[in-house]
Formats: structure tokens, C-alpha cells, sequence
């Protein structure tokens, strides 16, 4: 990911050569998401596209993240986006998504993504609401947004937006830029870095 994030950012190439819905064609997404990180003025940004329960994406939470931030989030090189991709065979993955969405309202949902994500293998029920307690949340507000079906959609949207650029496995990234309109423009990096 480093090799790729420095290459995007010496390149001054606003549109990069990139695998995207068809051989070497830039992705490009309406815009890099709700959850956000960095500075607004980050010159790159990152949108990564994960499944909570996924192991691979265990791992890059774990052995990756925190140098990302620390290097070039926390810098403001790059602005970081998350969205949900939970797939089929990941029983509590939509749950979880749903859970960090609910504890956003409560401006805990990347304390509570990162929780989740790093304990996957483990991913349950009881931890999601094990963790949301840890968290201090208002678990009456957190077990009542859990129970509204209101954020599904938007989970869904995230799913759909995966498929229109070709995205089937987790963690998927795209690492690009900005560009005029908001909208975002990137190559995609498949797996944990």
C-alpha cells in the first residue's frame, strides 16, 4: 500500500493507471464515502472496501493500519474512507456494519469498526455487544438502531456500489484522488498490504 500511496503522490497524475471495471480503467466513485478520516485537504485519499468478519481484513486492521495513520493520515497525505462489503459467508458481518453505523450516532463508529474488525475471528453477537458497552455507548439508543431497519439501506448501497466497480473480495481498496464535483479516482489494490 505504501509503494502505492508514494507512487499516487509523486505521479501529479489526477487520473492514475489503474485496474478498474475493465483492464487498466480508472474506478471511479461518486464520491469517497460518509466515514472519513484525515484531512479534507489530504491529496490522496483511500477508500477501502471490508467485510468486519473477514480474516484478511482482521489482518490489515491489525499489522497495517496503524502506520497508515500514523505516516499519512495523521500527516495529511491521505484522507481514509471505509465501506461495507459483508459478504455471504460471514454470518455476522451485516450485524457488525450495522452495529459501527449505530455507534456512529453515537460518535463511537471507529472505535467500534476497529474493535470488531481486529477480534473477527471471534465476531459474535455477544462481543458486538460486549464491545459496545467497553465503548460507554447507550446500549437502549445502540440495541434500538440495531433493531431499525433504517441503515440497511445504506449497507446495501455500499454492496452495490462493490459490484458496479468490480469489487467481489475483502479488503479491497481504491487509492486516488479527488477531482472536480467531489467524485473520486483511483486504482484498485486487492488484499491486506
Amino acid at each position: 500500500m505504501r509503494a502505492a500511496i508514494d507512487r499516487l503522490a509523486s505521479s501529479g497524475a489526477g487520473r492514475p493507471g489503474a485496474q478498474g471495471p475493465g483492464p487498466n480503467e480508472p474506478i471511479t466513485l461518486p464520491d469517497i464515502g460518509t466515514y472519513v478520516m484525515g484531512s479534507p485537504s489530504a491529496p490522496i485519499a483511500i477508500v477501502e472496501f471490508t467485510d468486519l468478519q473477514c480474516p484478511f481484513c482482521s489482518r490489515f486492521a491489525s499489522a497495517t493500519f496503524d502506520e497508515l495513520k500514523r505516516n499519512y493520515i495523521d500527516t495529511g497525505k491521505v484522507r481514509f474512507s471505509t465501506r461495507d462489503l459483508p459478504l455471504p459467508m460471514h454470518p455476522h458481518a451485516v450485524r457488525a456494519a450495522k452495529a459501527s453505523r449505530c455507534a456512529g450516532q453515537q460518535n463511537k463508529f471507529w472505535e467500534l469498526r476497529w474493535a470488531l474488525v481486529r477480534n473477527a475471528a471471534t465476531l459474535s453477537p455477544a462481543l458486538i455487544s460486549e464491545q459496545a458497552k467497553l465503548l460507554n455507548l447507550n446500549i437502549a439508543a445502540f440495541d434500538k438502531c440495531l433493531a431499525d431497519t433504517t441503515l440497511d439501506s445504506l449497507i446495501e448501497q455500499d454492496i452495490a456500489l462493490a459490484k458496479s466497480i468490480g469489487v467481489t473480495g475483502t479488503p479491497t481498496f481504491v487509492i486516488g484522488k479527488t477531482v472536480s464535483g467531489g467524485s473520486f479516482t483511483g486504482m484498485k489494490l486487492i488484499g491486506a498490504p
